[in-house]
């Protein structure tokens, strides 16, 4: 029990959720289309999570009205326009890309939260970013110097450093939620303004592009995206993030390319390499290093 509390295996398992949506997210970018997924992933949360957690909700909207701004906010950095981003990026690049791009996001995590909180990185942390960072790239790359240098990056890859960078935002300012404010109704009123300030978007993808056919494999990855990325990820991430800052929680990034190789071996039958296992070494070994350093104190 204390293991599935610890504020690093609620990060590990949302690095988890999110390498899934990404495989699905690239495996029907010809079925549905971006804003389709986006806002039926949010709706569909919400759904879910409306019976649960209405009574509550109603019983703090005197927090929620008092802190609506920061609210909204939140809920357009890092439901609307981050997953909007996500979901253009895995339709319009390779995943190998998107890893790629994604796994620059714990070099994002410190340069916002400088810039925001003033919140410094010491020596230690540095160290740890880079080693994940190296085997991050030794399994993007297999070990070839010439995979990296032959990348070609695409408007697509834009849209993916744009997620990178608002998720970052979102995650830093994370810190300014009202202490009061339950989890699960802050995550039921981020669903829900994340729903309604995709919708017009939406509404304009359905109208100039058509919407997906309506059969199982779509059906099975909405209920995907709707339950374990969105719900249980976000209260994952969430609370790790309150809990160890987003400096650090910012390196189990580093685990969804790691995590996605995983899964392609697991789910699409692709052959481990030497690679792999050297790459989610140097990866678990920078989280290490980054997790365990202690938070230096600004002048």
């Amino acid at each position: 029990m204390r293991l599935i509390l610890s504020p690093y295996f609620l990060l590990a398992v949302t690095a988890l959720c999110w390498s899934g949506n990404h495989v699905l997210g690239r495996a029907v970018h010809n079925d549905m289309q971006p804003f389709s997924l986006a806002f039926w992933r949010w709706a569909l949360a919400s759904a879910v999570l409306l019976p649960f957690v209405a009574r509550q909700a109603w019983e703090y909207r005197a927090v929620v009205r008092r802190h609506w701004p920061l609210l909204v906010l939140l809920a357009a950095l890092g439901v609307s326009v981050n997953h909007g981003f996500l979901y253009l990026a895995l339709n319009k690049t390779t995943a190998i890309n998107v890893g790629l791009i994604n796994a620059m996001a714990p070099i994002v995590f410190p340069m916002a939260s400088f810039l925001i909180d003033r919140e410094l990185v010491t020596t230690r942390q540095a160290i740890g970013i880079s080693v994940s960072l190296a085997g991050v790239l030794i399994i993007i790359s297999r070990a070839d110097l010439a995979v990296l240098l032959g990348l070609r990056f695409t408007p697509g890859d834009l849209y993916m450093l744009g997620a990178v960078v608002v998720w970052a935002v979102y995650s830093v300012l994370l810190r300014r939620l009202p202490p009061g404010l339950p989890p699960m109704v802050f995550l039921l009123v981020l669903c829900i303004i994340g729903a309604i300030l995709l919708f017009p978007f939406y509404g304009w993808e359905l109208a100039a592009r058509g919407g997906f056919a309506v059969n199982v494999p779509n059906l099975l990855t909405l209920a995907y995206i709707g339950l374990f990325p969105s719900i249980l990820a976000f209260i994952c991430w969430n609370e790790g993030v309150a809990r160890i800052g987003a400096n650090k929680a910012g390196l189990f990034q580093y685990l969804i390319p790691v995590f996605t190789v995983g899964l392609a071996i697991l789910l699409l039958g692709e052959v481990v390499h030497a690679y792999h296992a050297a790459g989610a070494v140097l990866a678990v070994i920078g989280i290490y290093l980054t997790t365990s350093a202690r938070r230096p104190v600004p002048e």
